[in-house]
């Protein structure tokens, strides 16, 4: 019913490929690497700036911490400050004085917090480069997207491949479907559902049943033919996907 090209996402070299022509392989299952030495070290290398972002986060915070006491302190001696040059007590040189020390507690306070968003935005920009890494050193893995049969195998461990690039190709075998061209003049008498009667080239003796699962709404411009694509509840013993056969509606 479908099939797919498998090819990586990225350039690489080859480093294994653990399935052959004829294999048949399970969804998800590892089907071949690239060399992933390369995207090991940056993702180490992320990793590392995510710790070291991550510490000085921390280490900012503490400052923090220590900031919001100094202010603390600062906005209780304003306080008594003004208090005691209201009543005469204390020099006015002593409240401005103490006004100082409270306006430059609220700044240091202020900087702290802002350099608390710029390291929690540093930080988060380096857990999105770790994630990305993650990503690429995972690409260097060809998985099977479904389960299926592998038919045929282009490349090798140490080719050098590129995205687009086919390393190995895998039919469903979940349903078989052979695709019939069939003239136009006889689009009104084919639907879906209608039974069909198969016979492969390769067992011309033996017929094998099925029912018209699909009809393409469109004509060929050169041929005048459309396509009829049929259902096949048994297949012969040996098979191979591509062949020919006739179908019989």
């Amino acid at each position: 019913r479908y099939s797919a090209s498998l090819s990586p996402k990225i350039t690489g070299r080859l480093t294994t490929v653990t399935v052959d022509q004829g294999d048949r392989v399970a969804a998800g299952q590892l089907l071949a690497t690239l060399d992933d030495a390369e995207a090991h070290r940056h993702l180490e290398a992320a990793e590392a700036a995510q710790t070291a972002a991550a510490a000085t986060v921390a280490r900012i915070r503490t400052e923090e911490a220590r900031a919001q006491a100094v202010l603390h302190r600062a906005q209780v001696d304003h306080a008594r400050a003004v208090s005691l040059a209201a009543s005469k007590t204390l020099a006015e040189a002593e409240r401005d004085k103490a006004t100082e020390q409270l306006h430059i507690a609220e700044a240091e306070l202020a900087r702290v917090r802002a350099a608390i968003t710029e390291a929690v935005q540093a930080e988060a920009a380096t857990a999105s480069q770790v994630a990305l890494q993650r990503e690429l050193l995972a690409h260097t893995r060809l998985t099977a997207p479904f389960a299926g049969l592998v038919v045929r195998r282009d490349r090798h461990p140490g080719d050098v491949v590129n995205p687009g690039g086919t390393v190995l190709h895998l039919v469903a075998t979940e349903e078989i479907w052979v695709s019939a061209w069939v003239d136009e003049t006889a689009i009104k008498s084919v639907s879906v559902d209608q039974p069909v009667r198969v016979i492969f080239r390769a067992t011309p003796d033996v017929s094998f049943q099925g029912t018209v699962t699909r009809i393409a709404p469109s004509i060929d411009r050169e041929t005048r033919e459309f396509l009829v694509n049929v259902t096949v509840r048994e297949l012969p013993t040996s098979w191979a996907a591509g062949q020919r056969a006739e179908v019989y509606i």
